[in-house]
């Protein structure tokens, strides 16, 4: 069972600044935290991402690097996105920093990915949609506006504090991404299958039982189960309307 620190990624969604990056790269090396991934990247200044790093350069040199955040959060069994901006797209409920980072631990196995937006604009709707759930950072109304490095410092922090605190893990295997993807859209085409959408809200109905689940943080078992029941109940009413037919 590894250390939630070494199974943690920051994930960075197209960073504007040098040395934004090489600030978030202390910030990590500080709790222990080293996997860095930039999606969507542009071209940096090393030189300046080394001399704001410190002494935790490496942390930059051993990133990896993906052309989209969905590809950056491949095999991950959560994501967290990191936003202060609510909406009806956005999430269904956001949490403290303390209280997802205390879920997190009690993770046995998985990778987890937490994500920060561009320096600017945040993270956008459709990339908070590749996360999981969502996390907000309390600020004063009168100034917001967290830097990317400190906001990246104190969520470490925080995962740091958890991870100290020996909290009980639940002893099983999470979902990938890409099973948790699977389900969903089997549970959606049932769905469609009995005429629950009058009005196509598929795509958005979707999003709502991969949050709820990746949340919930289901075992293989339990999404297999669920996954069963909700085609059983699709062909059953297949069966009900074929019996009224030959009626």
């Amino acid at each position: 069972m590894s250390d939630i620190k070494e199974r943690t990624k920051i994930v960075l969604v197209h960073p504007d600044d040098s040395g934004n990056i090489g600030a978030v790269c202390r910030s990590m090396k500080t709790m222990g935290i080293h996997q860095l991934i930039i999606a969507d990247p542009q071209e940096y200044d090393e030189h300046t991402i080394e001399v704001r790093s410190v002494h935790a350069f490496d942390i930059y040199q051993n990133a990896q690097f993906f052309p989209t955040l969905k590809e950056a959060l491949e095999g991950t069994a959560l994501s967290v996105g990191t936003s202060r901006r609510a909406g009806k797209k956005r999430k269904y409920r956001t949490f403290l920093p303390e209280e997802m980072c205390d879920s997190i631990c009690q993770m046995a196995d998985g990778e987890v990915a937490i994500v920060f937006g561009n320096e600017e604009h945040g993270l956008t709707d459709d990339e908070l949609a590749e996360c999981n759930a969502v996390v907000s950072i309390p600020t004063s109304d009168d100034f917001p506006s967290l830097n990317l490095s400190h906001a990246v410092q104190i969520m470490c922090y925080h995962l740091f504090r958890a991870s100290a605190k020996r909290l009980p893990k639940r002893n099983f295997t999470p979902l990938s991404s890409q099973r948790m993807d699977e389900i969903c859209s089997h549970l959606i085409e049932n769905f469609r299958s009995i005429g629950f959408f009058k009005i196509d809200g598929s795509e958005e109905m979707q999003r709502f039982f991969r949050d709820i689940f990746s949340r919930a943080m289901m075992c293989r078992e339990e999404a297999d189960k669920l996954d069963r029941i909700f085609t059983k109940v699709a062909g059953i009413k297949s069966k009900i309307d074929s019996d009224k037919w030959k009626c």
